[in-house]
């Protein structure tokens, strides 16, 4: 298992990348098996746009407070009812989520959630 991240790399575009590998039962589905979901929002904030991150980041050119982002983020830590967003998994699930880390970190010019 060590190995197949580095095998599966090698056949994947430049920004899509496996960082590590699991064996798993046949059961397991990669959407519904899931125990948990890790995402990664960037924030290009810089008052000129640029063509480096047109595709892999929003472009903000207004001056962002980084600590009042935090506070708005730690008011999403915990169980909430997202189905204003999207519809459940399974026709008799829910769209209760809990939101374990919101993290937001200045990464010039960006700033990474």
């Amino acid at each position: 298992a060590r190995q197949l991240p580095l095998a599966l790399n090698r056949h994947l575009p430049d920004d899509l990348a496996v960082l590590d590998a699991h064996p798993v039962g046949e059961a397991f589905h990669p959407r519904h098996s899931a125990s948990f979901r890790r995402y990664q929002y960037t924030i290009y904030n810089h008052r000129i746009r640029s063509p480096f991150f047109a595709r892999s980041a929003w472009h903000v050119p207004e001056p962002l407070d980084v600590e009042r982002m935090q506070a708005a983020g730690d008011l999403l830590v915990g169980a909430h009812d997202f189905s204003t967003f999207g519809k459940p998994l399974r026709p008799d699930g829910h769209c209760v989520r809990e939101v374990m880390h919101v993290r937001v970190r200045p990464c010039s010019p960006c700033l990474i959630l």
